[in-house]
């Protein structure tokens, strides 16, 4: 918060090559794949500014004794030898590994040419998103179920993973048992009869040949906000919003609903009803002024300049690189 408040494009942090080492342990404890094992990258976007670790090669002796040498005085996390954390009680160990050739250099050696193997499968998957994948206006995703089963479980997890991160908006993908459930599922799934599942907010459905993902409302429903003349964001992280300067006293704008989709008559050929249900609507009070994903807009909006646009095919081709401020997750 703090960096995007000093309009700053880049937070550097200075984790170094033992902090890596720890963060590999403490991930492979936890079962972590080839992308968790990667650890720490030097670099991730987070939204608009860049998570920067220079140090990742370098040992904590000499970051210490350069810190030293140039007068600077480090603050001290407690944190750090607390050993009621992981981190602390690996850290602790950390001597006897290196003792036996597992040191901070030996380790952090691994988890580079483990996320080389991590950017080769982000790559197929890019491929595969290119040959199979389709989304159109309403910010529904339409997998191939063809090129999808043909490809290497692998690929299709970390497909899943966008998919999920790119439509249901969460900073983190879900556990990895709950991934692999639905994977299993699509992966038997025997072409015909139904298939539904949710996950992360998201609802995957076969349908004619094809897995359809798209936006679960949910429980919690979606985020309602309020409009003006000049607006411009993004809603719900799937839709770009632009609005004209006229006009938009007293809307909002929030998700149609089953009941605004009933009240409306909304209907696109091939697409769920949830889906639709989901898309992005105009309201003044608790009227449905228009739903411009669908061209929809009452009598009582003329001139009523809005643009809405789907950039969920912008989310799908970024590759994600989780923040992961501590070191600590995957």
């Amino acid at each position: 918060a703090a960096t995007r408040q000093l309009l700053a494009s880049h937070l550097l942090l200075a984790h170094h090559r033992d902090d890596q080492a720890e963060t590999f342990l403490m991930r492979l404890q936890r079962g972590s794949g080839v992308f968790g094992l990667a650890a720490m990258r030097p670099q991730v976007r987070a939204g608009d500014v860049v998570i920067f670790r220079p140090f990742l090669g370098v040992s904590r002796s000499r970051l210490a004794a350069t810190a030293a040498v140039a007068g600077l005085v480090p603050v001290e996390d407690p944190m750090n030898s607390d050993p009621r954390f992981l981190r602390a009680r690996i850290r602790r160990i950390m001597p006897l590994l290196a003792a036996e050739g597992f040191g901070p250099a030996e380790i952090a050696a691994t988890t580079h040419r483990l996320a080389l193997a991590a950017d080769a499968v982000d790559a197929a998957v890019d491929r595969l998103i290119a040959e199979a994948v389709v989304v159109d206006a309403l910010a529904v995703a339409a997998v191939d179920a063809a090129a999808f089963l043909a490809a290497p479980e692998e690929v299709r997890l970390r497909l899943l993973v966008r998919l999920l991160i790119a439509i249901g908006g969460e900073d983190y993908p879900p556990r990895f048992a709950r991934l692999e459930g639905l994977h299993r599922a699509m992966a038997s799934h025997p072409g015909h009869g139904r298939l539904k599942r949710t996950l992360a907010g998201v609802v995957l459905e076969w349908r004619a040949g094809r897995f359809l993902a798209y936006r679960e409302i949910g429980r919690e429903g979606l985020p309602t906000i309020s409009i003006g003349g000049g607006y411009a964001g993004a809603w719900d992280h799937r839709f770009r919003v632009a609005a004209g300067s006229h006009g938009f006293s007293g809307l909002t704008l929030g998700p149609l609903g089953e009941e605004g989709r009933i009240a409306i008559g909304a209907r696109a050929e091939g697409t769920p009803a949830g889906a639709l249900a989901a898309l992005p609507a105009l309201r003044r009070g608790a009227k449905i002024v228009a739903v411009p994903a669908l061209s929809y807009a009452t009598m009582t909006a003329p001139g009523l300049d809005v643009t809405v646009t789907a950039i969920l095919a912008e989310r799908l081709a970024e590759l994600p690189r989780f923040p992961d401020l501590a070191g600590q997750g995957g």
